[in-house]
């Protein structure tokens, strides 16, 4: 009569068939594919034997059929040992394979020709029983021992001499093989011995053999070995199955019966659910990890890539300054007359036209040379107490005469004046709200032509920086000012301010201009919602009538080799606006290394911009020691 335990060998024996196949089929002339079909034949052939000694009708072939599982028994462990060899692709000598494949074939027909190993049939109440001679069951065992976790001990001394990925992988199949080979050996090799004479669970060691084959298989596919969460996973769930399914057989009522089988259905769902979950899970973290892996890589290559192109930008930039330093120095002097008065006006012009280039190219070399300094922390800082406002004010008259020459007015607000003087500005531009109470305030300086904003509120103090590097932004911000407005004006503020209070004024002058119109109440709240610092600060602000900036120039502006668009203009006689998409990135990190900010204002395309910088009086924060110049320590902020 069939039982619940034939049922378990026979399933088991046709999933077995069924894995092996399956693998077989990837690569049929793989070895370590067709040696894993071997072995999973062996495991379902054992199921079939166990599985026909309970159901056979007399005791000759009942017989038969146990001598068979124990031949395959053993073939099961010669055939792991093989598999083991094939997988971590270790030589095995000629010798050796001849030893072993004797030793199989002399034991196999020992065993399934005489009563070598089986000797009778016995029944008992529960079924049927085997008497086996102690010391063939001995040898028995000392044969399937040394070939099946010898297989195991070679898996672990591979383990413990590799390292990374395949030490993870082989450390999964040694604790994935090893669990479920003790407990198959214990049901099938301990407890059925003369010893102990317990037959009644030999129908447990194929089951528990299924869960390595599903493991070892899942190895070979994938060429990566499941999670041992997953193997518990799978253990725990087996257990609980095969227990509740063994209790709905020994139910003794209907009402029993019921109530088991949708336990049984129930446990069966729970744990489908958690070895699912568990494979998922491992699955993601899998691949978060190879993310992880491939970001590393990535990253770390981005950052080689960028520090060569810093190497090689700096060293070029130092090779082509200097020829290009004497062919400018030889331009000036063919047109200074030192080798001779030049005869024809277009050689002056030519000779001017080069001239510009080759300053265009050795500022843009300059500033290859400033980002790859700064990028490499090599950039010298030289901090002493100096008049900011002086300063702006010195670079304002050089610019005097590009100025003029464009028909642009440009001019220089000292102190407090900045504040209403864009009062001013938006009290024309809106159409004369308190027209009568503005009143001007500017005078000429006839003695430069600068044109001159009466200061109030006091003298500007001294603070610390390095005046090279300062030049260079507000040189930077003048020139594009300058460069990028076609008619108007230039306005060139410099002023102590408390950030807080210029904001309320500022917020109070929008309330009282009750006629404004949306986009230039924009404008100015562009203005309030530049960075605050409530605490003591030199702004620099430089305002022009140009071509504007809408909110994408805004957020590139100053980004590393990025224009606006309005860099793509050109000028009125035709000839494009030049750039690299340097220069605000260079004054962007030099501000921000004297602990201030830089930021740029506009209400629109056509409208104008306002560029503004700002400084700490409390001087910039500490450098790097390779950063350091003469007096370029800088100053302790306190902590807030």
């Amino acid at each position: 009569m069939l039982t619940y335990q034939g049922l378990v060998l026979i399933f088991v024996g046709f999933l077995n068939v069924a894995i092996g196949f399956l693998v077989a089929m990837k690569q049929w002339r793989n070895k370590v594919h067709i040696s894993f079909w071997f072995f999973t034949v062996f495991i379902a052939l054992w199921a079939f034997s166990l599985f026909y000694f309970q159901l056979a009708g007399d005791n000759v072939s009942a017989l038969l059929s146990m001598r068979l599982a124990y031949v395959t028994a053993g073939l099961i462990g010669i055939a792991f040992w093989f598999f083991v060899h094939f997988f971590i692709n270790k030589k095995i000598a000629a010798a050796l394979w001849l030893g072993l494949g004797l030793l199989a074939i002399i034991l196999s027909l020992l065993i399934a020709g005489s009563d070598f190993l089986v000797e009778s049939l016995r029944i008992e109440t529960w079924g049927r029983a085997v008497n086996i001679y102690r010391m063939p069951h001995f040898i028995f065992a000392i044969y399937f021992v040394s070939s099946f976790f010898g297989g195991l001990g070679i898996i672990w001394d591979r383990y413990r001499k590799v390292k990374g990925i395949e030490r993870l992988q082989l450390g999964y199949i040694f604790w994935g093989v090893l669990v479920p080979g003790i407990f198959g050996s214990l049901f099938n090799l301990v407890l059925p011995s003369p010893w102990f004479e317990e037959w009644r669970f030999i129908w447990l060691g194929p089951v528990f053999t299924t869960i390595f084959v599903l493991s070892i298989s899942a190895a070979i596919v994938k060429h990566q070995l499941l999670d041992i969460r997953i193997i518990a996973a799978e253990l725990l769930a087996s257990i609980l199955i095969i227990i509740v399914g063994v209790e709905v057989f020994l139910s003794r009522s209907m009402g029993e019966a019921i109530f088991r089988i949708l336990l049984f259905i129930l446990v069966l769902s729970f744990g489908i659910l958690l070895v699912r979950s568990v494979i998922n899970e491992v699955k993601r973290r899998e691949e978060m990890e190879r993310l992880k892996n491939q970001l590393e890589v990535a990253y770390a290559k981005l950052k080689e890539l960028d520090q060569a192109k810093t190497d090689f930008l700096s060293m070029a930039s130092h090779q082509l300054r200097s020829p290009l330093t004497v062919v400018r120095l030889g331009i000036g002097a063919l047109m200074d007359g030192t080798f001779g008065k030049l005869t024809d006006k277009r050689q002056a012009e030519a000779l001017n036209k080069m001239l510009e280039s080759s300053t265009r190219l050795i500022n843009l070399i300059g500033e290859y040379l400033n980002v790859s300094r700064i990028e490499l922390g090599k950039m010298k800082y030289n901090f002493k107490e100096q008049d900011l406002c002086a300063l702006v004010r010195d670079i304002v008259e050089e610019y005097q005469p590009r100025a003029k020459e464009k028909g642009l007015r440009l001019m220089f607000a000292a102190d407090g004046a900045h504040a209403r003087e864009i009062l001013r500005s938006a009290q024309n531009d809106i159409g004369g709200a308190r027209g009568g109470e503005t009143g001007e305030i500017t005078t000429s300086r006839q003695q430069s032509g600068l044109a001159m904003t009466k200061g109030g509120g006091g003298s500007i103090p001294l603070i610390k920086f390095d005046e090279e590097k300062l030049r260079h932004v507000i040189t930077n911000l003048i020139d594009n000012a300058i460069k990028y407005t076609a008619k108007g004006s230039v306005k060139v503020a410099c002023e102590v301010v408390d950030a807080a209070h210029t904001r309320e004024i500022l917020r109070s002058a929008l309330n009282d201009i009750g006629g404004a119109r949306g986009g230039e109440r924009e404008g100015m709240a562009m203005s309030l919602s530049a960075p605050r610092n409530d605490s003591g600060e030199v702004r620099v602000s430089i305002k022009d009538t140009g071509f504007g900036l809408d909110a994408e120039d805004l957020a590139v502006l100053f980004q590393k080799f990025r224009r606006a668009a309005g860099g793509n203009m050109r000028r009125r006689d035709g000839e494009p606006i030049e750039g690299s998409g340097l220069g605000l990135h260079v004054a962007k990190m030099f501000v921000e290394k004297h602990g201030g900010r830089i930021w740029a204002e506009s209400k629109g395309r056509g409208k104008g911009s306002t560029f503004i910088f700002t400084l700490p009086l409390a001087g910039p924060p500490p450098l790097s020691s390779e950063e350091m110049g003469e007096g370029g320590k800088g100053v302790e902020l306190p902590r807030q």
